[in-house]
């Protein structure tokens, strides 16, 4: 392996039929970003330069997926690309991301239309390195506004997950979209990096922001985990636990959960909320929530999800602006309805 290089740790994605690698090496420089490797590089500027038409083949593929979806219920949106990378070789990335994205859409409203469905909103990932300059989209050239923008959220080069949240939260008012991280993930195998999250989620709360944990069940073994090259593959597979939302025993490959981060996630949030939500202060380990709105329309309904920790029968400490509230239990937790009776309403749940 070349000096300045280290061997890959896995490869994923694209069919090899789309995959223009020119001979370069998959090996990546010893310093991130993962996808430095020359190979890689290649392959995201063919990707970017339409190289024997793999761009167009991967719009048209979105077409072709809604049409197998047709019409059928529970389907959110769209998103085009998981960290897409801006093309080494190009450039002017923004551009050539736009021109990308906008061809996606067309692919999939045209689709939309052909069998019925109501238009869906298309969730806008920028580039991965964003929030740093250079990596979103033009959004003075799209003429379709059923848009959401789905940055993720991961601390890198010194700057704090929160920062890079403030960041993005910024760059949606620019845009003027709503807002959705789409995944960030801080781990969830110590105490410090549980209250890490509790406080990114804190701030997202502040920020109305709504998001996804980026979780899977993690494998003995698994290649996410490989980074000391000194070690053997069966020192690897007999490696300690790995814990995500389940912990993972290695190397039996046992599963438990991971109660720490389950009682993190699973915090009291708005489901349905009537008008435009002004406030929501979430506290899973005490089971209380705190939901505020304005401009509803009386007679509509407020649904709201609630902890474990919140009780069997939790009390509505105070609440103005609604009626009618009615708590049901549900697996995991419980569902509360409540009735609005005026333009603006609060909501205060504790535990019983």
């Amino acid at each position: 392996m070349p000096g300045r290089y280290r061997a890959r740790n896995r490869l994923g994605g694209a069919p090899e039929w789309a995959t223009f690698l020119d001979d370069e090496t998959t090996c990546r420089t010893r310093s991130p970003p993962r996808e430095s490797p020359p190979a890689v590089q290649t392959a995201f500027t063919s990707f970017s330069d339409n190289r024997d038409g793999i761009r167009d083949a991967y719009a048209e593929m979105w077409g072709h997926m809604v049409r197998r979806l047709g019409d059928r219920p529970g389907f959110v949106g769209y998103d085009l690309m998981n960290e897409p990378f801006p093309a080494a070789a190009d450039p002017d990335t923004e551009t050539a991301s736009t021109d990308f994205v906008l061809d996606v859409i067309d692919e999939i409203r045209a689709a939309e239309a052909e069998v019925g469905r109501q238009e869906s909103p298309i969730f806008l990932e920028p580039m991965v390195l964003a929030p740093s300059p250079g990596n979103q989209v033009q959004i003075d050239r799209f003429t379709d506004r059923n848009l959401v923008y789905s940055p993720h959220v991961y601390p890198f080069g010194g700057i704090s997950a929160e920062a890079v949240f403030s960041a993005h939260s910024s760059t949606a008012d620019d845009l003027g979209l709503p807002l959705w991280i789409g995944e960030y993930y801080l781990g969830a195998d110590t105490t410090e990096k549980i209250e890490k999250t509790a406080d990114l989620l804190d701030v997202m709360d502040d920020q109305l922001a709504n998001w996804v944990w980026w979780t899977w069940q993690v494998a003995c073994g698994d290649p996410h985990f490989v980074q000391d090259r000194s070690k053997s593959a069966e020192e690897h597979l007999q490696a300690s636990t790995r814990s995500h939302l389940m912990i993972t025993d290695c190397p039996s490959g046992d599963h438990e959960p991971n109660t720490k981060a389950l009682e993190l996630v699973n915090r009291g949030y708005p489901r349905a909320a009537p008008g435009t939500i002004t406030n929501i202060d979430s506290d899973p380990q005490a089971g209380t929530l705190t939901v505020g709105a304005a401009d509803a329309e009386v007679g509509e309904e407020l649904v709201a999800w609630l902890p474990p920790s919140s009780g069997t029968d939790p009390h509505v400490e105070a609440s103005s602006g609604l009626e009618n509230v009615v708590v049901t239990e549900a697996p995991g937790g419980a569902v509360l309805i409540a009735t609005t009776t005026a333009d603006t309403y609060e909501l205060v749940v504790t535990p019983e």
